[in-house]
């Protein structure tokens, strides 16, 4: 191996080399010279020549160039550096950390790679919001860039004393004081400051020498609202702090808005001068017997005594007994003073005063009969002092009516308990649709009174919506019917019908001409068995029911209806014996309430094939009568009819004939065969209004 070393080395200082065409022949295994697969030497490197064992031959000693000293082509890592290959450096090891990287450039800020004792860090990037800068230094608080999660905020060297210390926005209570007005690190930039701390003792106390004040630390001092318990220097102790009210006193017994609070934020005391807000007197002078001190409370020195000092101004003395009639400041509790007298001592002579006095249920102090208390002392004496109740004829409208025990807020009262005039109910203003009819013209209580209402009022049912079943409409005018129905409209839902009753649009059937089954322009009725024969089977009443209707506000009604019958006589005949098909209109009375009728149903109108010439007709009939009832019921009205079997007379009738249907007739020793085909009834138009009215 050092005879290699030292051949290749005495190459290199020879810089012998052949031509290229030697060169080319022999990488191409067609040279002259031997090789290794020819069995031959190892060639001798530096003289010119590429041969076996050979990268390349430049016959010089320089490294520099495309054939290094080694005969080998030159490449990134070999340590030679090689500028036409396009390297910037080349120091021949695998380390990214030192000046030149293992891509052959030159080591740099940003290329990914920490050069060691040169760079902090290496992100490849330029986002200073990260971990390292591009500068290649490690993000730090003070460097000036907010590093994303871990910082509020960062103004370099700028932010010490101002809104961003240790790189979060300055706050009252952070133990940082922030002076800087102006800048970037103004105290305001910070969210939390409305501008710089005189202080910031680290910590939410506002009873020590640092409060939260308007937005940002202050220095405690006396008038900021917070009492200071805790100083430095105990002359800054408070007892007290009222604010602006500090060192506000009475002037008189009747002053409000005054405190106990002195001026230097200590709490007045008897005989100190200063007459607060818990005091009945305070004049600064121990000797005055006017006001004296008893267990350090300032009030005068008379009242109290339980004698009535006339000439001092007292107008009773209680002494030491709790009684309602005198009041503290030795004056008489009278209505409209706000006290509510209402022991036994109120209105009673056995205790002396100036004025009378009287037993009161309230006393709200306001002199107004219009709040749940009255005590206007120029209103008829009955009411002073008495809750304010509906009916009294004092309107109940303050805040409190409602509150207290016994009254309702009120729009109006009017003295009485009628519901026909403008105040109704619960004090209200009468409106339509409040379930009471208006119905006075004149008088003070007139409905036109009422803010809510236009004119006296024909009906009111409790709401505003009209087309109901009671005649009311939305405005609470009466209509003049109560219900007017030709089978045409969606009302016809609320009819129930049994048995073969059908509502719709009928046809010819049984003989009858389309033309005699509906009546007016409609092409709706109401009938037995439309489009078809009745069959003759028994049965008992089959009904058509109207609604349940509402009549209290009518004082009379008449019921109407157009009504038709088959053409072709079904009823009574030789060949049906004595069939019957009887036909009734009924109504029934109920309470008001339908839950059960007051009276059963009753029979209005009757009429069969064999009665009132109503049989065999070919064209419509009219019936009209008036309803009797009493106001306040509600009325129902329904369309029945029932059919019995009958026998035939004559023995030996041929039945069936071909052109009817056998149906069995008769029970026993009469079962034979009856005729099928029966003419029915038809209903159309119906109305019940007042009698002038009906249709």
């Amino acid at each position: 191996m050092e005879a290699d070393e030292a051949a290749e080395g005495e190459g290199d200082e020879t810089g012998g080399h052949e031509d290229e065409s030697d060169s080319t022949g022999d990488e191409d295994g067609g040279g002259s010279t031997s090789d290794e697969s020819d069995g031959g030497e190892l060639g001798e490197c530096g003289n010119g020549v590429v041969e076996s064992g050979e990268q390349c031959d430049d016959g010089n000693d320089s490294n520099m160039d495309s054939c290094t000293n080694a005969c080998e082509l030159p490449r990134c890592g070999d340590g030679y550096y090689q500028n036409g290959a396009g390297e910037q450096c080349d120091d021949g090891n695998n380390s990214n950390g030192d000046a030149c990287t293992n891509e052959c450039k030159a080591a740099q800020c940003g290329d990914g790679f920490v050069r060691s004792g040169v760079e902090e860090c290496d992100d490849g990037n330029v986002d200073n919001s990260d971990d390292c800068l591009d500068t290649c230094e490690a993000a730090t608080c003070g460097d000036g860039h907010v590093w994303t999660g871990h910082e509020e905020c960062d103004l370099g060297d700028a932010g010490a004393d101002g809104a961003c210390p240790a790189c979060e926005w300055a706050e009252c209570g952070d133990g940082y004081t922030c002076t800087a007005e102006t800048g970037p690190a103004a105290c305001d930039n910070s969210p939390y400051l409305s501008r710089a701390e005189e202080c910031d003792d680290h910590n939410d106390s506002n009873e020590d020498d640092c409060v939260e004040f308007a937005g940002t630390c202050a220095v405690a001092s006396c008038g900021d609202n917070f009492v200071r318990r805790f100083a430095a220097d105990e002359a800054d102790i408070e007892q007290c702090d009222d604010g602006e009210r500090n060192g506000i006193e009475r002037s008189s017994a009747e002053d409000t808005g005054v405190s106990d609070c002195m001026a230097d934020c200590q709490v007045t005391t008897c005989e100190d001068g200063y007459w607060g807000a818990s005091e009945s007197c305070d004049d600064g002078d121990p000797s005055d017997p006017s006001c004296i001190n008893e267990d350090d409370v300032c009030r005068p020195s008379r009242c109290g005594d339980g004698i009535l000092d006339v000439e001092a101004g007292e107008q009773c003395d209680e002494g030491d007994v709790d009684l309602d009639y005198c009041l503290p400041g030795c004056v008489v509790n009278v209505c409209g003073d706000g006290e509510a007298c209402t022991d036994e001592s109120c209105g009673n002579p056995d205790f002396p005063t100036t004025q009378p006095t009287m037993l009161e249920r309230c006393d709200d102090g306001n002199g107004s009969n219009a709040d749940a208390c009255k005590d206007d002392v120029n209103a008829p004496q009955a009411h002073w002092c008495q809750v304010n109740t509906c009916h009294d004829g004092y309107a109940c409208t303050g805040d409190d009516c409602g509150e207290v025990v016994g009254t309702v807020l009120e729009a109006c009262d009017d003295g009485n308990e009628s519901n026909s005039d403008a105040c109704v109910g619960e004090c209200e203003d009468a409106s339509c649709g409040d379930g009471y009819t208006c119905t006075e013209a004149s008088g003070p209580d007139a409905c036109l009174t009422s803010p809510l209402l236009d004119s006296v009022e024909d009906c009111d049912d409790g709401n505003q919506i009209g087309g109901e079943l009671n005649g009311c409409e939305a405005n609470c005018t009466l209509s003049d019917c109560l219900i007017v129905e030709d089978f045409e409209t969606t009302s016809v839902s609320a009819w129930s019908q049994t048995g073969d009753w059908e509502i719709g649009e009928p046809t010819g059937a049984c003989e009858d001409p389309t033309a005699d089954t509906s009546y007016g322009d409609g092409n709706t009725v109401a009938g037995t068995s439309l489009n078809a024969c009745v069959p003759n089977v028994a049965h008992n009443d089959w009904c058509l029911t109207s609604p349940e209707l509402d009549p209290r506000f009518f004082d009379g009604l008449s019921l109407a209806f157009h009504y038709n019958n088959s053409g072709h006589d079904p009823y009574s005949s030789e060949r049906h014996g004595e069939a019957t098909m009887e036909f009734v209109v009924q109504a029934k009375i109920g309470d008001g309430e339908w839950s059960e009728p007051v009276m059963d149903w009753w029979e209005v109108w009757q009429g069969d094939g064999r009665r009132r010439g109503h049989a065999d007709m070919d064209a419509w009939d009219q019936f009209v009568d008036d309803l009797t009832f009493a106001p306040g019921e509600t009325l129902q009205v329904r369309w029945c009819y029932s059919q019995e079997d009958g026998e035939i007379l004559g023995a030996g009738f041929p039945y069936p004939r071909a052109d009817e249907v056998p149906i069995p007739c008769g029970e026993g020793e009469h079962a034979t065969w009856c005729h099928h085909e029966h003419g029915g009834w038809t209903l159309d138009d119906v109305s019940i209004c007042r009698p002038s009215d009906a249709r």
